[in-house]
């Protein structure tokens, strides 16, 4: 009986063992065979973007007589990008049907209707399109075109959109056989494409004649310019294809906003009996930041206060504070108003109100920093150099200007300008050009600086810098080639590093230039021509159109070192 009861529990541990084995890899085979692809336990995270590997009909393929075409990808779609990410020139009528095959990584895509006869159609992937796993997004845009004719339009428009983020922004370009209709804010474009992650785009399928073309960072994706949201890029000529010229290169642009929205007041809640928040739609000009700008009406007994400081503060860097020193009867309806507020674009606000949540908290505060720059400690430059103070609250800036000391290590008093930004910040400048390498210090006696409710801090702060040696500086020169001296030319030399210095130099007239008292970093040299001579690079306008100011892009980033300048730096100011 004990052999036979052996013999029993092998043979069923036998069957246990095969049926976990069975179980195993039926799991197994419905993990791998699923239509989702599952993102592998540790290693390194997914960052490869998603690639068209496949394509019907291919690329110029003429007397297309198809309703679809389909796509072949690198690795499984997110559905829903796609199909935010296709755009056709032009556009045929309806709803594209999409049909999925192979688990996600190819693609049909029907049109609805029939398509026109003898029309070259141009479809472009943008790079809105990303990966199931890790929502890579397209390297850079797709574009293919055919012909429902015998003909395919090979005229081509390419450049680049220069921006921190470029990946996304929409080319619009529209044929211009009436100029007069193009407004991007109301038509949509006859043909599409999309920058990638360098900036580079392509504009594919183009037929002989005149285009405009636009680069518009379309945030709602509708195909259409908000101007209270997209920045834009303007052309600085229109662009004209042949038969024997189909191809225009370096459409180059720089994107900008056109913000034409006015501010508003949004709230106005008192911290304390003193200090009232001021919610505004937008940041403001800070020199339209002043007590002369807000009052209180009191429209129960219809009576009129004024306040005594303004200044930047709170959360957000749209929000204003304002200190008032009269008691108000906080059961009645009290409104602030504002006058003449002014954003950073030049959108003037007339004149605004809002009902004041009001308070009688007690003022508790006492003026502190909330911002120095440059930092205490930094090196800066002994020529007009900059030093700007923050504070949390405002305060007498008469007792304050008597509480600052501007000496040298030696003691010896340094003669300065002081210019208040608003009644809770100002800044400081020397009169006298200060030595290099040596050590400054800036005394600020915080007993004088007093605000509303009389408080102040029992202390002295010592701001203390050093001047950076004359000789640590660099410098880049050279000439131009291929330059319209009539049309006169810019220089921009622009950093690439965290620190982003800028200087600007005008070519003398034997077409050379010459960056000097340069601080060392990566920089990349670009140039323009000023031809409406106002000191700055002019972006242009949509509507009605006004070209932007050509630019072009150096190609190499210069690495200037202290103490060694760059010289013979040939820069050539025709695209190429």
């Amino acid at each position: 009986m004990i052999l036979e009861k052996n013999k029993i529990l092998h043979v069923t541990s036998s069957l246990v063992v095969l049926s976990v084995v069975l179980a195993f890899i039926a799991v197994t085979f419905s993990i791998t065979g699923c239509a989702n692809q599952v993102y592998p336990g540790g290693g390194e995270v997914d960052r490869i973007p998603p690639e068209i590997t496949s394509l019907y009909p291919p690329n110029e393929t003429i007397n297309f007589n198809d309703d679809y075409f389909e796509l072949g990808f690198s690795e499984f779609i997110d559905k829903r990008s796609l199909k935010d990410a296709i755009f056709i020139s032009p556009s045929p009528e309806g709803e594209l049907e999409l049909t999925w095959t192979w688990n996600a990584k190819g693609v049909k895509v029907k049109f609805p209707k029939r398509l026109k006869q003898n029309t070259t159609y141009s479809v472009t992937i943008g790079t809105d399109l990303v990966d199931y796993n890790a929502k890579n997004r397209m390297a850079a845009a797709y574009s293919f075109a055919f012909s429902t004719g015998a003909t395919v339009d090979k005229g081509q428009i390419q450049g680049r959109v220069f921006a921190d983020k470029p990946n996304g922004v929409m080319l619009f370009a529209y044929k211009k056989d009436d100029t007069s209709k193009i407004n991007p804010s109301v038509k949509k474009p006859d043909y599409i494409s999309q920058a990638g992650d360098s900036g580079y785009f392509k504009i594919k399928g183009l037929g002989p004649g005149s285009y405009r073309v636009f680069a518009i960072d379309d945030q709602y994706r509708d195909l259409l310019f908000q101007s209270d949201q997209d920045k834009f890029g303007v052309p600085h000529s229109d662009i004209t294809l042949t038969d024997k010229d189909t191809v225009f290169n370096n459409l180059n642009f720089f994107l900008t906003k056109n913000d034409t929205i006015k501010p508003r007041l949004l709230s106005a809640v008192m911290l304390d009996k003193h200090h009232i928040l001021v919610g505004v739609s937008k940041e403001s000009d800070s020199s339209f930041i002043s007590p002369a700008n807000f009052y209180l009406m009191d429209s129960t007994e219809n009576k009129k206060t004024g306040v005594v400081y303004a200044f930047k503060g709170g959360r957000k860097i749209s929000d204003i504070v304002l200190c008032l020193n009269s008691e108000l009867k906080y059961e009645n309806n009290i409104y602030l108003y504002a006058e003449h507020l002014k954003d950073l674009y030049g959108n003037v606000l007339p004149v605004d109100c809002v009902k004041l949540t009001t308070s009688d908290r007690k003022d508790t505060s006492k003026v502190i920093f909330t911002k120095i720059s440059p930092v205490s400690g930094e090196t800066v430059d002994y020529i007009n150099p900059r030093f700007n103070f923050c504070f949390n609250d405002a305060f007498d800036s008469t007792k304050a200007i008597r509480g600052i000391e501007f000496t040298d290590t030696l003691g010896r008093r340094i003669d300065y300008k002081l210019r208040f930004i608003d009644n809770a910040s100002f800044v400081i400048q020397p009169k006298e050009e200060l030595q290099p390498k040596q050590d400054y210090r800036i005394k600020l006696d915080l007993n004088n600086f007093v605000n509303l409710n009389g408080q102040s801090l029992d202390s002295v702060f010592t701001y203390k810098f050093k001047t950076i040696n004359g000789q640590d500086f660099t410098g880049a020169s050279g000439s131009l080639i291929n330059v319209d001296t009539s049309k006169n030319p810019v220089l921009v030399l622009q950093g690439t590093d965290k620190n982003k210095y800028t200087y600007v130099v005008k070519p003398d007239s034997g077409k050379t230039f010459n960056f000097e008292r340069i601080e060392a970093g990566k920089y990349i040299i670009w140039g323009y021509y000023d031809e409406n001579r106002d000191g700055k690079y002019s972006y242009g306008e949509l509507f009605p159109y006004i070209p932007s100011e050509r630019f072009i892009y150096g190609k190499v980033v210069l690495d200037l070192r202290p103490r060694w300048s760059v010289t013979d730096i040939v820069f050539d100011f025709e695209d190429k």
